[in-house]
């Protein structure tokens, strides 16, 4: 089991996380005796998104921060799409954002009643995540996808 453990921050991926997401899949890659991966979170949100602090480095521009979130979005987009594990997802509460894209990745996800999902970035004047990017045209209609994308709508449990 995959746990997000900063239930006091919702989950908000900072670089420490991200950093430690990225670790936890290269041991999965070399764990012979696992079968599958479920992806969790303590505390009453799967994801908030990005950290706050990071959200505000992009907007003002940060490249250094960018450079680096996208050599983490790149590295976890093919370490969770080249396993050969089932990649299952149990959701509660709120996946914004990084927890939408990590959703986007997993084979199976299961959402509690209350849950939702979104891509809130284009509310910030930011892409969307790149795996949501990637992904949803695939697992909706590219207009669905879309129309997603470009207004940050959330997605209930249904």
């Amino acid at each position: 089991m995959l746990t997000l453990n900063r239930p006091d921050k919702l989950n908000a991926a900072d670089l420490p996380m991200q950093r430690a997401l990225v670790d936890c899949w290269e041991r999965i890659h070399r764990d012979d005796e696992a079968r599958a991966v479920v992806l969790a979170a303590t505390g009453r949100a799967f994801c908030a998104g990005g950290d706050l602090g990071l959200v505000r480095a992009l907007e003002a521009g940060n490249e250094e921060i960018q450079e680096e979130l996208s050599s983490i979005h790149r590295q976890l987009l093919s370490a969770m799409l080249e396993t050969d594990l089932p990649v299952i997802a149990a959701v509660r509460g709120a996946a914004v954002g990084f927890g939408a894209e990590l959703l986007a990745l997993c084979d199976i996800v299961l959402m509690a009643e209350g849950a939702y999902l979104a891509d809130p970035h284009v509310k910030y004047g930011l892409r969307p995540s790149p795996a949501c990017q990637l992904m949803w045209p695939h697992l909706t209609s590219v207009a669905v996808a879309k129309e997603l994308l470009m207004s940050g709508r959330r997605i209930e449990a249904g």
